[in-house]
């Protein structure tokens, strides 16, 4: 999971951006300053944006998951490791 990972976010923002996180579909790619998560806690709107990069997938029920085009194991990666962890959850 980590080797994929890391593959995936050292890739050009080009490819990295082919699954961006929207209202519509909450998953994929959030880029460095795309994310405001204290905003939840207050009403600032002097909050400064996250500085990090993430990518998340949701349940497979809820919506076809949407993978980048590299790195070309990533989906068989994630998914093993999702579905490890939501064994281990039970």
């Amino acid at each position: 999971m980590i080797a994929v990972s890391n593959k995936f976010f050292h890739l050009p923002l080009s490819i990295k951006r082919e699954i961006i996180g929207s209202k519509e579909y909450p998953y994929g790619y959030n880029g460095v300053n795309d994310e405001i998560l204290s905003r939840g806690y207050g009403e600032s709107s002097s909050l400064l944006p996250d500085v990090k990069e993430s990518f998340s997938i949701g349940p497979e029920h809820e919506a076809p998951i949407r993978w980048p085009s590299q790195p070309s194991s990533m989906a068989t990666v994630w998914l093993n490791y999702y579905h490890q962890c939501h064994q281990l959850s039970k």
